[in-house]
């Protein structure tokens, strides 16, 4: 009995010790429509098995999975970040752009925003113009989305133990928090 009581007491410690940082800054940038948009856009993606790389590793085809709901509390951990992003002016492509908001890693921000789920998982994009782009490639900049990354954001999008996400976007950065509700 006393290993759930000490987890919810280091649980609420790191929601308290991180509250102001998941509030402080601006508000999400997405309306409603192009939150939807960008939902639509994720699960039709998923709609679809394919093959995902992760540097140069290819890995096998990942069957199609169930369409993403949103969470409220996702949305809070990846907006969250995505202010912490655009405050610090943050180049994605070099360092770890996952540290940073919360106690420095998606774990802590989606814990510290009180979402309870296993496994979580985040996405990060910056510079895309708009959801369509975020998700596929823009082929008018040549910057990749995530289905077209080399990194494991195809891997993310498609994982079919994540059910829900949250999105947000703040200045240039789209910021997607992905989890399985416990």
């Amino acid at each position: 009995m006393k290993k759930p009581v000490v987890g919810f007491l280091i649980l609420a410690m790191l929601v308290s010790c991180n509250t102001f940082k998941l509030t402080e800054g601006g508000a999400n940038e997405l309306t409603t429509q192009v939150k939807a948009d960008f939902l639509s856009e994720l699960n039709a993606a998923r709609h679809t098995a394919r093959t995902c790389t992760f540097n140069t590793e290819t890995f096998q085809a990942i069957s199609a999975s169930k369409d993403y709901t949103s969470n409220p509390k996702l949305e809070v951990a990846a907006l969250s970040h995505a202010r912490w992003l655009e405050h610090n002016n943050i180049n994605i492509s070099t360092g770890d752009p996952h540290d940073g908001a919360g106690d420095g890693s998606a774990v802590g921000r989606i814990a510290a925003a009180g979402y309870l789920g296993n496994p979580i998982g985040e996405n990060i994009a910056a510079g895309q113009p708009d959801v369509v782009a975020v998700v596929n490639k823009d082929s008018s900049n040549g910057v990749s989305g995530f289905m077209n990354s080399p990194n494991r954001h195809c891997n993310n999008v498609m994982d079919g133990d994540f059910t829900q996400v949250g999105l947000a976007k703040r200045g240039a950065y789209w910021v997607v928090t992905f989890g399985k509700p416990n």
